[in-house]
Parts: structure tokens; sequence; C-alpha cells
């Protein structure tokens, strides 16, 4: 996934920095002409900053470094232990004061708030993900492999009882690490850079529990204890070639079978279809990816399936975030709007706010619900409300929805400002387009209208509610020719004599409070005549075709 998962070609590019600096810094510590050790020492300090600058975790390069040296270089001995050890206590006091004046731990452990676990159970769980991290490089069939994990928390060392035998055997691995770092240091080295390069994303920062990249780097050095192992083995059975033969084609299996597995798994990230029914199989009891699913549902305009996945993620209620839950409403109001049940879809938009007060996209949505439904007071009250600085709002949909409000109250110069807004953050938002045009047309700047409404018309070229309102002002203004202009390509567009048929067929909303009704008396007596003709032309030409 360091690789398949885009945003976690970070993970790929730091580990290869990291290696990078690893090998200079073996060059410099090894080479005997000054120059040169220099040049090494400049390139190590330059990869190990660019490691840094693609995934924050690459900061364990300054213990690899440490480990490198007391482990592979100089050797585990009792001078060296006291050497490193002087050596390493400058740089650590120096880190220790610096985050003691520059770390703020109170907005540290804040980040706790929006998790279901605490620091404590996080800690008592990461070991329990770090041995389910080891099994997966030792056993990584497909079947084990999704993107988000179901992991249940530890809540004490017996609850499950995993927990403690988990710490009990990361302990005795790192002791054994220790105790035989003198006699096996390569072996030692290994074992100690696997946890040392989980400590950042696996220890106390308020992280998701488990993602599988996170193995990447520590990994590097997994695959030498596993390939020391091939050798021994093969090794010990030289004196017989046809076992060592076996067991040589049998390491070939399995390296090309975890080749197809890296096959097959990419073939289940083509699409996000098939990427999150795959984890909601294996991670049936998440939340999380019923959600992902009926995204990609929606986004596919499979709004059946979309609904299905929404409520199921709301009836299991099991989100890695607390403002998921938000989401979680969000979405099943979402889907009871679709199937026509606003009650539902205000009590859930509402339960939404309620968790997560800032979220915009929901505040849009429940007015929009307000607006459809005839009450614009209440819209205009939850906006009121939850809106106390217009200036700081990101969403462009919810200023549209604001200025909508702000016209039917008819407070068209707020309605025209709102709008304007809605444009700097977003030009390719047509119906604040129609707001401007209709706030212009209320203000009797109807030079204004028709020019926001023809910019409404370049950016849905086949709209007609676009046409039906410049029909009304040019026909108000007296201009024909315009009207006849466009009544030819409403013509075109219906194929329907009858204007009333045409209205039917258009584009608006089934709102109380759409920002534009036709006058059908005046569209009607303005095109009678073009429509008419043409029509009867029409007519003329089927018969001919006949």
């Amino acid at each position: 996934t360091a690789v398949t998962y885009i945003v976690q070609r970070m993970a790929g590019l730091a580990g290869m920095f990291y290696v990078m600096a690893m090998y200079f810094y073996l060059k410099a510590r090894t080479n005997t002409r000054q120059v040169r050790r220099a040049i090494f020492f400049v390139l190590c300090a330059g990869v190990a900053l660019l490691a840094f600058a693609s995934k924050e975790n690459a900061a364990m390069l300054a213990v690899t470094f440490f480990l490198f040296e007391l482990f592979l270089i100089q050797g585990v001995t009792k001078e060296n232990l006291k050497s490193a050890a002087r050596f390493a206590a400058v740089p650590v006091f120096i880190f220790a004061v610096l985050a003691v004046f520059y770390v703020d731990f109170s907005s540290f452990l804040s980040g706790y708030e929006g998790r279901p676990f605490t620091l404590g159970e996080r800690l008592m769980t990461e070991p329990r993900v770090i041995m389910l991290y080891i099994s997966l490089l030792f056993y990584p069939v497909s079947s084990r492999l999704m993107l988000i994990h179901d992991i249940p928390l530890s809540h004490s060392l017996i609850d499950p009882w995993t927990t403690a035998a988990s710490i009990l055997l990361i302990v005795a691995l790192l002791a054994a690490a220790l105790c035989y770092s003198k006699k096996w240091p390569l072996i030692a080295f290994c074992v100690i850079f696997f946890f040392i390069n989980h400590v950042i994303e696996s220890s106390i920062i308020p992280l998701e529990l488990v993602y599988e990249h996170r193995n990447y780097i520590p990994s590097m050095f997994f695959f030498v204890l596993v390939a020391i192992a091939m050798v021994r083995v093969l090794d010990y059975f030289s004196y017989r070639k046809s076992i060592q033969f076996i067991m040589a084609f049998g390491f070939c299996f399995l390296l090309a079978a975890q080749a197809h597995t890296v096959y097959e798994r990419n073939e289940v990230w083509q699409n996000e279809i098939l990427l999150w029914s795959d984890n909601a199989q294996k991670a049936s009891r998440l939340s999380r990816v019923h959600t992902n699913l009926g995204r990609a549902y929606a986004d596919l305009g499979i709004e059946s399936e979309a609904v299905k996945r929404f409520k199921k993620a709301l009836e299991l209620k099991t989100v890695m975030r607390k403002k998921g839950m938000a989401r979680l409403f969000h979405n099943a109001g979402l889907a009871s709007h679709h199937e026509g049940e606003d009650e539902d879809a205000v009590r859930y938009f509402q339960q939404a706010l309620k968790v997560n007060p800032g979220s915009e996209d929901t505040l849009a949505l429940l007015c929009q619900v307000y607006l459809e439904k005839g009450m614009l007071e209440r819209a205009y009250q939850e906006l009121r409300v939850r809106v106390t600085n217009v200036s700081n709002l990101r969403s462009p949909e919810l200023l549209k929805t604001y200025a909508l409000v702000m016209y039917h109250l008819d407070r068209v110069e707020r309605a025209i400002e709102l709008a304007e807004m809605v444009l700097q953050k977003n030009s390719d938002q047509p119906e604040a387009l129609a707001i401007l045009a209709q706030s212009f047309k209320a203000q009797g700047n109807t030079g204004k209208a028709k020019w926001y409404w023809r910019r409404y018309l370049e950016k849905r070229p086949g709209s007609l509610k676009a046409r039906l309102a410049l029909i009304e002002l040019y026909a108000s203004a007296g201009n024909t020719s315009k009207v006849a202009e466009i009544a030819e390509d409403l013509f075109c567009l219906s194929r329907d004599r009858e204007v009333c048929g045409i209205i039917e067929k258009g584009d608006e909303c089934n709102s109380h409070y759409p920002i534009y009704t036709p006058d059908m008396n005046v569209i009607q007596k303005a095109t009678e005549n073009v429509l008419s003709e043409k029509a009867a032309y029409f007519m003329e030409c089927s018969s001919l075709a006949e």
C-alpha cells in the first residue's frame, strides 16, 4: 500500500532517502580520506532532511545512526556503550529542553478528544497492532490485507488477553536482541530497527490505530532476517543436494506467491467500488468502510445502493473518530432526503450538527430541505444562529443557500453580496449567477439581470429556465427580435408548441422557494406567434418526410 496508495508514496520516498542516508553514513564512517568523508557526511545530512521532509517518521534516522554505529561499526562493548551514552547524552538533553519549551503537550493530548480511545487504550492496543504487522509480513495473503483494519481496543492488560501476551513477546524479543547483540550484532540490529521505526506511529501520537503502509520502513531489515534464515537453511542441507534443491524451489515458490498477492491486491485498487467492497467484506463491522462504499456508489449515481450503505453505517455506529458520527448522520440525512423522508432527513442533519456544529455542508443541506418544505423562516433562523461570520465561510454551497434565503426575504442587496462571494470562491457555480440575475431584476436593473442570465446560459447551454427568464426580460423591454431568437431555441430544445409543456421539462427544482418562477402569461403572449409558425413548419417538414 505504500506504493499503490498514492498519498502514501510519501512513505516510499521517505524509505528511499532513509536507505540513502544509511548508505552515505556507512561510506563516510569507513572512508579513510578526509575529503571524501566530509562529502559523504554532507550527502547523508542532505538526504536525511529529504527523508524527514517526505514523512515525519523518518525522524528515527538519528536513533538508527546511533544503533548502526554501536552494533555494526564499533561493536557492542562496555567501553563503546559508555562512549555512546556520553555522545547521546548531549543531543538527548537538547531535545528534551526544546520539547519542554516549544511543545504544547496540552494541545497534543487534545488530539484524543476526537478519538474513540484514550492515550492509555492506544498504548495497550499498539503492541497487538505490532504483532499484526509481523504476522502480515510472514503471512501476507490477500484475505488478510485491507486498507482499514478492524482491531478491537485493549481496555486493560487482560481485556483481551492478547494485550499482555503481545507486550511480553515484544519485551522478550528486545531483551534477546540486546543480550545477543555482541554475538549476533546484525540480527540484533535488525530486530531493534523494526521496533524503533514503529515508535512514532505506534505509540503516543493520536493517530489511527493501524495502517499497513506503516510497515514499509520498519520491514526494511526485517527481510534481512528472513534472507539470513533462508541462507542458513540452504547451508544446513548442503550435504543433500536433493533436499537443498527442494528448499530452494520452495523459497522461489513463496516469492512468486507473494508477487501474485501483490498483483491480486492491485486489482482491488482499480476503482473505489472494488476497494471498499473488498474492505467491507473483511471488516464488515466498521461504519467507515460502508460509508466510503456508499459515497462511491453515490458518485456513480447508484443511489439505491448508496442509501443501503449509509443506513448500514449508521446502524453499526463504529467509527474511529468521534466526528465520524457527524458524517454518519449527514449521510443518513442524504439517504432519507433521497427517499422523500424529509422529516427524518431534518432530524439526522440536526444530529450531525450537534456532533459537529462547524459542518457547513450539513448546514447547507438542512437549509435546503427547509426551503423545499416551504419553511423559509426556519432556514433563516438556522443560518442566523449558526453562522456568526459570513466572511469565514468556506463552503460555496452554504453561501449560495444563504444568498437564496436573503433573496426570498427581499434583502436583495445582501443576496447580491453573498452570491458574489460564492463566485469568488468557486466561479463554476451557475446558481449564484441566477441569484444575481434575479436580485438585479428585483432592483430594476434589467441590463445586469440579462447579462447574468446569459452567463448562466454559457455555463448550462441546455437550460430552459435561463431562456424563459431572458424571454421575460426582453419582452418587458419590447425587444421582439431577441424574444423570437430565444423562442426558436426553445422550440428546438422541446419540439413542443405549448410553452407550458416546455417548463415541465425544464430544470426547476421542487423547492417552494426557487430562484426563478416563470410568468407563463408573459411568456406565452411573447412567444405565441413564433412557436406557432415553427410548429407549423415542423409539421409540414414531417409530412414531406413521410
